[in-house]
């Protein structure tokens, strides 16, 4: 009972402290989303431009090993970049809520700063661990970091199709390899962390975070359950709540329906936004409130300098965020009113499938389509062209 009333008051206080992690999170989130991801976008198209190759996929992959060696090492120097840029968001958003959970002031230019002197430090073993953390270990395991540069990152359908296929065997030895690194991934969630926060080599980081897990696995496990499923909750509920709002105005009010739909698209999109930042800090919480809880949370580094507060400047910078977030939230706004006007305004195309409308003949039959065109006008009628 106490454990779970504690976890409880950790999830609370990790939901009470939003705010504070909103200006972080969505400055490296705009960041990596509108200027990183466009650059690299862009960076492996002239890349691959230049290679005369079409696109990139496992099935041409042998084909650029062996044929075109200037393209595969220019695609492994931007491979390279994503994870730099994975770590420095890492590192980042790391060192943002280790100061929240301090309640030391910092800004944003201090953020940057220690951000840039970690990445300083980064030696090759470290970088190789930390690629196999973050795109093996944690997107298998479920403890999935949430980032822009990862989510393309997918397992190619051909496998989950031999997958499902074979689902009997494959299946139950993917849930054991699943659980497996769910384990792995618990038992090495302080190695990171440790060398950020602490500045210790990498075998001693590995070594004191599967001493420090070792009785304590359950309860970071929980600690992931419970705030993960809080904020699921907390999610699902403003869905379900603004959902029935706008179904209630639509049958009570259908004269106010456009204007409470904008309204509706808006706070979905701001349950997203919560949604994106919560899960994007969830995991740099737990690991900073458990290590505070069990005491091994480090103190401020000596190589951290705090700046002497400008009031000046912080009421210029709060009233110009103030002044942002109304004009980002009138043109969030007009956008979906633009969005849902237009959409009401298009009449959409109707296609008969294969000839066949409210099962009035047999499927890719000329009878069927002479009857389904002359009884529902549709602009279009697909068929299967049958061999006879």
């Amino acid at each position: 009972m106490n454990y779970l009333k504690h976890s409880l008051g950790n999830a609370w206080d990790f939901l009470k402290g939003t705010q504070n992690y909103f200006r972080d999170v969505l400055l490296m989130h705009g960041f990596i989303l509108f200027i990183c991801l466009p650059l690299l976008n862009s960076t492996t198209r002239f890349i691959l431009h230049r290679g005369a190759i079409d696109y990139l996929s496992y099935d041409n992959i042998a084909t650029i090993f062996s044929k075109h060696p200037g393209v595969l090492g220019s695609l492994f120097i931007v491979l390279v970049l994503i994870l730099l840029l994975v770590y420095f968001e890492f590192t980042f958003l790391l060192i943002s809520v280790y100061f929240i959970k301090k309640r030391k002031p910092v800004s944003l230019k201090q953020l940057l700063r220690m951000t840039v002197l970690q990445l300083k430090k980064v030696r090759p073993v470290t970088f190789l661990f930390f690629l196999a953390y973050f795109l093996l270990i944690l997107p298998l395991s479920g403890l999935s970091f949430n980032s822009d540069l990862l989510s393309k990152i997918k397992i190619p359908s051909f496998i989950m199709d031999f997958i499902f296929e074979n689902r009997l065997v494959i299946v139950s030895l993917f849930i054991l390899v699943y659980l497996f690194l769910a384990y792995i991934g618990i038992r090495l969630i302080f190695a990171l962390p440790e060398m950020i926060l602490r500045d210790r080599p990498f075998r001693e980081s590995i070594r004191e975070s599967w001493r420090l897990t070792k009785s304590r696995f359950f309860a970071i496990l929980g600690q992931f359950i419970i705030i993960g499923g809080s904020i699921l909750l907390i999610s699902s509920l403003g869905y379900f709540l603004i959902i029935l709002s706008q179904t209630a105005v639509e049958n009570f009010l259908p004269n106010y329906s456009l204007i409470s739909a904008v309204f509706a698209m808006t706070l979905l999109q701001l349950i997203l936004l919560f949604n994106i930042v919560m899960s994007t800090v969830g995991i740099f919480y737990i690991i900073v409130d458990f290590m505070d809880d069990e005491g091994f949370l480090p103190e401020i580094p000596e190589w951290f300098t705090p700046e002497p507060p400008l009031h000046r400047y912080s009421t210029l910078k709060n009233a110009g965020l103030v002044l942002f977030c109304v004009f980002f939230g009138v043109g969030v706004c007009l956008y979906n009113m633009n969005y849902l006007t237009s959409a009401a305004q298009t009449t959409p195309l109707t296609v008969s499938h294969r000839g066949v409308s409210n099962q009035n003949g047999v499927q890719n039959t000329l009878a069927a389509l002479e009857k389904t065109s002359q009884t529902y006008h549709p602009d279009y009628v697909e068929m299967d062209v049958q061999e006879t």
